[in-house]
């Protein structure tokens, strides 16, 4: 009972802010009570009782800010009643220019303060993926290196129907180096990625007008995902039908790799951004051992 007390009484009131961030015309508030009061709570929970010592150093050190982004209980209330729920749908996210992540206080939580322990622990999972990646990219990228094999290895023989399993050593690492790369240098790396690609499936079982559709739509949706973003979501969401052959094998990729089923993101990233299988992964398997590991690794 008492650690259900904590849990409810959890979370400051979105007063005596002081602005911390302004981004995509947002300005983003926090305090040292909220900062508190959020770390009583990662104490409090269940799910992050083993972790909360490193989440604790963290916030101290601000790497994690927990937030809110409307000041004053008016405005909280406001924005929880009245705020469409598709627009309260982000409970955190990274700023790569801050390399700090900000958890969202209001959307992970009810009217009444409660705090909301699954949605803010897989949150911070999520989340601290990419503060690790852009931070101790080598550590990572060591560390997750056979997840990311497994789930390529998935990906490229499912999708081009192979006789045997891919050998993707090559290309992970050539994903790991595209991800990282500023936009004006995805080139070369796209196109040594296309020729991994034909190296790695040449025993397909397709005929060839068939492996070259699907070849055609991979590279397209990657060149899409770097240039126009919201063309290859429209394309997704119309039901086209070469993109959707594409998003259904990267879905069957996480159930091969992990044997569990993403039903949290419709998957597309993961055609250039490596990390994202890992921050899914994170969300699908919270109590895995190396994703725990992170926090100690960034403290």
């Amino acid at each position: 009972m008492q650690r259900q007390n904590q849990v409810n009484e959890l979370f400051a009131l979105p007063v005596n802010l002081e602005p911390v961030l302004y981004t995509d015309g947002i300005m983003i508030y926090s305090s040292e009570t909220l900062k508190s009061k959020f770390v009583e709570a990662i104490k409090a929970f269940p799910s992050t009782e083993d972790i909360a010592p490193y989440i604790e150093k963290l916030i101290k050190d601000e790497k994690i800010i927990p937030c809110f982004m409307n000041k004053g209980v008016l405005k909280f209330l406001s924005y929880k009643f009245f705020t469409p729920k598709e627009e309260k749908g982000i409970l955190g996210f990274y700023h790569l220019g801050q390399k700090k992540v900000f958890i969202l206080v209001e959307n992970n939580i009810t009217f009444y303060g409660k705090g909301n322990d699954k949605a803010i622990t897989l949150t911070l999972l999520h989340e601290c993926m990419h503060l690790l990646a852009d931070l101790k990219p080598s550590t990572y990228w060591k560390m997750f290196e056979s997840e990311l094999k497994a789930y390529y290895q998935a990906l490229i023989t499912n999708l081009f129907n192979l006789k045997s399993k891919a050998d993707v050593s090559k290309l992970t690492k050539l994903l790991v180096l595209l991800e990282g790369a500023k936009m004006q240098k995805t080139g070369p790396l796209i196109k040594k990625y296309k020729q991994i690609v034909k190296d790695i499936t040449t025993d397909t079982k397709l005929e060839e007008h068939e492996y070259d559709r699907v070849f055609s739509t991979y590279f397209e949706m990657i060149d899409l995902g770097f240039k126009d973003a919201q063309r290859l979501i429209y394309r997704i969401y119309a039901k086209d039908r070469d993109v959707i052959n594409v998003i259904i094998s990267l879905y069957k990729s996480y159930k091969i790799a992990f044997g569990v089923v993403n039903n949290i993101t419709t998957p597309f990233q993961e055609l250039f951004a490596p990390s994202e299988v890992l921050c899914v992964m994170s969300e699908l398997k919270p109590s895995y051992s190396k994703i725990r590991k992170i926090f100690k690794v960034l403290a």
